[in-house]
Parts: structure tokens; sequence; C-alpha cells
């Protein structure tokens, strides 16, 4: 079953995905995306081995008013505003995007859209 999506808008979920992975990665890391289809849906998973996103973190960074949000321990660093744009893309295809952990260490940010006929 296709994909029916608006490329532009699904680049830049891609994009944004993958710039926060690789500005939070160390040098020489892994980045992985996978893409599995299931029950009529796609979920792509793009995941670092970066730090990670504190539980803690992971509602703020959806707050409405809160461009981003640094980490004390990496000066200059922050993420929120694109993710704010990969929820909201995601969600105009009727689809759900969220973070979990990537073991041992890292991220796995994640989302869902329906295919369709």
């Amino acid at each position: 079953m296709p994909l029916v999506a608006d490329r532009i808008k699904i680049v830049r979920v891609m994009q944004n995905l993958l710039a926060n992975a690789v500005k939070f990665s160390p040098r020489g890391g892994k980045i992985t995306i996978r893409a599995r289809t299931q029950d009529g849906r796609i979920t792509i998973r793009v995941l670092d081995e970066g730090p990670g996103v504190p539980q803690e973190l992971l509602s703020p960074l959806f707050d409405k008013g809160v461009a981003s949000l640094r980490r004390e321990s990496d000066a200059g660093e922050s993420f929120g505003l694109g993710l704010k744009v990969v929820r909201e893309f995601v969600r105009l295809h009727g689809g759900r995007f969220w973070i979990e952990a990537n073991s041992p260490q890292g991220a796995q940010f994640c989302f869902s859209l329906p295919q369709r006929q």
C-alpha cells in the first residue's frame, strides 16, 4: 500500500530528525534509519548514539511557547523548535510522533503515518 503524503513536509520531517541526530551524536557515532509497515501504517525511526533526551524534558519540548531547551552540559546545543515542526507535520498527515530511548545510549525519534490506497 502506498504512502500518500506531502513530499515537502515529509522531507522536512526527515531533515529535522537527521539534523538532530547529527547534532547530538558524538564524532564517529552511528545514526540509523529504520522503516517498517504494519497494520496499514508506516513507522520511521531515526536512532542516534547521543546523550538521549531525559524523561523530564520530553513533555516540556512540546509545551506551547517553549521554543527550545538547552542542555546545561551541552553549551550552545538545544532542541525543541525543529521537533515541534516534526510533530505538527506528522499530525497534519494523521500520524503520531514520539521519542524513545535508544539502548544502551542515545534516542529514537519515531513517527508513524497511515498508508492510504
